[in-house]
């Protein structure tokens, strides 16, 4: 499931996998794939437990809660006055989906085509995500992030050793 999630541009973290083992397919039930509307980035044919995985990852790396399903809510339009299977999963009522699609391509661009066609990359290799620019926040930090280090000179680039 990772693997085919991660070919949609969309790599998944680590931590998800414990979260997936939980969404894992039950023995005895069926696993078609549902026909969910208005797909517009990930691919129609999706199973749940793919589009669930997609799902979670970006609420983790929004930093939304997800008891309930109270984070889908950032983007997706209901209540939580009604049981879920009744909100307008499909609905681009809310601005914030439409984002969303905007940067779930962009994310598929970066990693698909600019990060693919570096003639080196780390390994294992670094794929970009919602985290990169979010960093579990559901609001884009601005800045430089004061948790990290602070950037390189191009001096002290050129000249590793300090020298």
């Amino acid at each position: 499931m990772a693997k085919r999630v991660e070919a949609y541009g969309l790599r998944v973290g680590v931590g998800l996998a414990i979260a997936a083992a939980a969404l894992a397919p039950l023995e005895g039930v069926s696993q078609e794939a549902p026909r969910y509307t208005n797909l517009q980035v990930l691919p129609s044919d999706i199973s749940r437990g793919e589009l669930n995985e997609v799902m979670l990852a970006n609420l983790l790396e929004l930093g939304l809660p997800r008891r309930a399903n109270r984070g889908c809510l950032f983007c997706h339009a209901g209540s939580m006055d009604v049981p879920s299977s009744e909100w307008g999963w499909a609905s681009d009522e809310k601005p914030m989906k439409r984002k969303a699609r905007v940067m779930m391509a962009m994310v598929q661009d970066i990693n698909g085509t600019h990060l693919s066609a570096l003639p080196t990359r780390s390994e294992p290799e670094v794929d970009v995500g919602c985290y990169t620019c979010r960093a579990v926040s559901a609001l884009p930090h601005r800045g430089y992030p004061e948790h990290l280090p602070a950037p390189r000179t191009e001096h002290e680039l050129a000249n590793p050793t300090g020298r």
